[in-house]
């Protein structure tokens, strides 16, 4: 149950001082079986509060582009998602107007265990673009029905505009650090870190742009530059630079199910890219944090097996899509789409992105390359003859951007991207052992052809063909607005592929 008020009043300096979005959770009084209240049975409902810190900025520039922001708010969406589970508890979005001071909700949340792990969300936008979030990860337990807590939660601004960040290799922020933001006729404008090593540029003209630390004494950055496509003066990016050594480019291998395979897919991957780094992460219940993700150049999302909590790993890599990332999806990702056959909660706002829906979840047959199939492309440089072993499959449509097919006519590799030069690349078998031949070539190829749009590192390499292809746009960046409330915990793992 879920009640709001607001009041309304232009903002102004003191705003940030002052205004705060509050969401309160009511305690109240579960029922029993025959359906009379009682208070025995309150023990699985909490109270708290949350609210954003009275101090949001240690810098003007932040400040007053959250300023701006409060003034242009037309939604305020309420994300709360248990971390063990990984599920949606909450998720809506409520229509408000800007020149507002201040909102209240009021909510119910049910542990499902004593205590419980969310995160906690709240996200301020403007129309399907976000201008500022403030998030948290916080333990409840039974003893919050008793009049609750209050949480502050950290505000950032996430609108419009490019937001770098410059850290060390253990995530420390770099400060005072000069950040050159250049377009196709030269340097547009000059910021310098804050405190939390973050440099802000708003208002930033549609179009490419290059965004460029300048090094201190001695030091180096990874990667040395960020280039990227702003497709207005409402679109938004964020990119990271590591302080310490230079790189040519930075992807994660983020992968979960019953089994991890990371290691046999860098170790695919490595001698191919021998100048790139590779990084892993494999899902349980806590998707990467996005500051994570916007310091790779691509991202490599595959499983082995069904698990719970797609949909909110889903959100996340779509949020970094949106922000100008690139990201190649590999077999067994399709049967966890809400089209597949296991009835799970599928990818969230990742599917938008997805060249490929599911078609029955694999084809456990062997299969080979139709060559008369390949449309000349980057991508496929190299590759004249992949077999599977029969771990592939499981996907349909394409389209214009389908750039080979299986000899039994399924899309084998597909291209799909956005207006801020985001690359999505799908390719329908398993990447740890589910090829040979060219196989792994064609992941390398992916892999870097992905790395290389978006905010890609120039060292990459961003001059690839794309002759004979046509992109395909996904739709716009929309948040849900339904509330799927207390529904039972998936059981993480769950249906294994190979079986």
């Amino acid at each position: 149950m879920m009640r709001t008020s607001k009041q309304s009043a232009r903002p102004s300096a003191s705003f940030l001082g002052l205004a705060s979005v509050l969401l309160g959770i009511l305690t109240l009084f579960s029922a029993c079986q025959d359906g009379s209240p009682t208070a025995e049975t309150a023990p699985t409902f909490v109270s708290f509060s949350l609210s954003m810190p009275s101090t949001v900025a240690t810098d003007g520039q932040e400040e007053q582009a959250l300023i701006r922001s409060f003034d242009r708010i037309t939604g305020l969406r309420i994300l709360v998602e248990r971390v063990l589970s990984g599920e949606v508890a909450v998720d809506t979005t409520y229509q408000v107007s800007g020149s507002t001071d201040g909102f209240t909700l009021e909510v119910v949340i049910k542990l499902l265990s004593d205590p419980e792990e969310f995160r906690m969300s709240m996200i301020g936008l403007q129309g399907g673009a976000e201008l500022f979030r403030a998030e948290q990860l916080v333990t409840l337990n039974s003893q919050d029905r008793y009049g609750g807590r209050d949480l502050l939660l950290p505000l950032s601004y996430t609108g419009p505009g490019v937001r770098v960040r410059v850290e060390d290799p253990i995530g420390n922020p770099h400060e005072g650090v000069s950040v050159l933001l250049e377009t196709e006729n030269g340097i547009l404008e000059t910021s310098e870190t804050n405190a939390n090593g973050v440099a802000l540029f708003i208002d930033i003209p549609a179009g490419a742009f290059t965004v460029r630390p300048v090094p201190l004494s001695g030091q180096e950055y990874c990667p040395s530059v960020h280039q990227g496509v702003l497709g207005g003066q409402e679109s938004f990016a964020t990119v990271a630079f590591e302080a310490g050594q230079p790189c040519d480019a930075r992807y994660l291998i983020l992968s979960g199910g019953d089994f991890d395979h990371n290691s046999a897919v860098v170790a695919g991957l490595q001698p191919l890219l021998p100048e790139s780094r590779f990084e892993s992460y494999f899902f349980l219940n806590d998707p990467p944090a996005f500051a994570m993700l916007v310091r790779y150049n691509a991202v490599l999302l595959y499983e082995d097996g069904v698990f719970g909590g797609s949909q909110i790993l889903g959100n996340r890599v779509a949020e970094y899509l949106a922000q100008g990332g690139n990201l190649v999806v590999g077999t067994f990702y399709w049967q966890n789409r809400s089209d597949g056959p296991f009835n799970t909660r599928g990818w969230g706002a990742l599917e938008g992105w997805d060249i490929f829906s599911s078609a029955g979840g694999a084809t456990y047959t062997p299969g080979s390359l139709d060559p008369n199939s390949v449309v000349p492309h980057a991508v496929m440089s190299g590759v004249s003859a992949l077999e599977s072993t029969g771990f592939r499959g499981g996907v349909s449509g394409g389209g214009s951007g389908v750039l080979a097919r299986w000899n039994d006519g399924i899309p084998l590799v597909g291209i799909s991207g956005g207006e801020n030069g985001t690359r999505v690349v799908a390719i329908s078998f398993f990447p740890a052992g589910g090829g040979t031949g060219d196989a792994m070539t064609l992941y390398a190829n992916a892999v870097q052809w992905a790395g290389s749009g978006g905010l890609a590192s120039n060292a990459s390499g961003s001059s690839q063909n794309t002759a004979g292809v046509d992109w395909k746009a996904p739709p716009p960046f929309n948040y849900r607005s339904d509330d799927p409330g207390d529904t039972p915990s998936r059981k993480l793992g769950g249906t294994h592929h190979k079986h």
